[in-house]
């Protein structure tokens, strides 16, 4: 990456982008380097994802000095990580002079380069500058080590260099200047994340028991390979699994009477499960008090009362029944 770090007319910036002071005078600086990169999480335990994944942030501070842009190369070793996606966060820098590395390109090298500046303003307008500290870039890594290893994330970094990772601000004359006085590096030791699966609800919480009942189960980290339901006991035929929600067509029972609120559960693959309390059984109507048809025998005609023979004239009559 071609390397310059003056802010002024026609100069380049960088990686060769012009960049203007336009009508302000460029800011003093304090001449002690000041500024710091480094990763945010600094150090201790990154747990990974059911992928094995982690995010991890780079970060600046300027320490009271201005700064136009930076010009950083992470560094990492292959063996342990594989880079799988970054992206620049423009609040403290708000564009990019060149795109990040693929990930093709930072793995087959173990170096993500990347140029968050701030751009040269239009003619007659301010330059400004940022300062303090920001968040510059997320990086997301997948662990090649396992549960309990050690991985370690740094800068290409040689104090006065500027060929490696610099920080664009200015000297005690306010001229362009590297103002990077330090960085730190990231040890992390790889945890297994929470994966486990959770019931958040279920729709519907009740149906009749001799009835085929469609249930939907939501909740998270179901995972996308079917495994197994419960209704009580009893296991559920599956209609679709998915990560988030599951479809069963819920097992019918006998009963006389409601019976429930029944246990829910489900059980991925890796025999992890996870449990929800609050499907009812309803009780079908009973037999002996139906008729062929299914109409009760008990039939209020008008405000009156049938009984059983009546009613069943009732209905050869009105419902053309035998």
């Amino acid at each position: 990456m071609k390397k310059l770090l003056t802010i002024s007319l026609a100069a380049l910036y960088l990686i060769g982008l012009p960049i203007s002071v336009g009508a302000q005078t460029a800011p003093i600086g304090s001449g002690t380097k000041p500024a710091r990169l480094y990763f945010s999480p600094a150090s201790g335990t990154v747990a990974v994802n059911a992928s094995n994944q982690f995010s991890t942030a780079v970060v600046v501070n300027t320490n009271g000095d201005y700064s136009s842009g930076a010009d950083v190369i992470v560094t990492f070793n292959t063996s342990e990580l594989e880079f799988i996606s970054g992206s620049y966060v423009t609040s403290f820098y708000p564009s990019q002079a060149v795109s990040m590395s693929s990930p093709s390109t930072a793995n087959s090298s173990g170096r993500i380069m990347m140029a968050p500046v701030i751009l040269a303003p239009a003619t007659g307008e301010s330059a400004t500058y940022s300062n303090g500290t920001g968040t510059i870039a997320n990086l997301t890594f997948e662990s090649k080590v396992s549960i309990n290893s050690a991985v370690t994330l740094d800068f290409d970094f040689t104090l006065g260099s500027t060929t490696d990772t610099n920080v664009a601000g200015f000297d005690t004359n306010g001229d362009p200047a590297d103002i990077l006085g330090g960085v730190t590096s990231a040890t992390y030791t790889i945890v297994a994340g929470d994966d486990s699966p959770s019931i958040s609800s279920i729709n519907p919480t009740s149906g009749l028991a001799n009835t085929d009942i469609i249930m939907h189960i939501y909740g998270s980290n179901f995972d996308t390979t079917t495994g197994s339901v419960y209704i009580g006991t009893r296991s559920a035929s599956i209609t679709s699994w998915a990560d988030t929600e599951i479809v069963i067509v819920v097992p019918q029972i006998t009963i006389t009477s409601n019976s429930g609120p029944h246990q829910v559960k489900i059980r991925r693959t890796d025999g992890q499960e996870a449990t929800y309390i609050g499907y009812t059984y309803l009780a079908p109507d009973s037999d002996d008090d139906l008729v062929d048809n299914g109409l009760p025998l008990i039939v209020w005609f008008g405000f009156i009362p049938l009984n059983a023979a009546a009613a069943y004239l009732v209905k050869r009559k009105w419902f053309n029944t035998a």
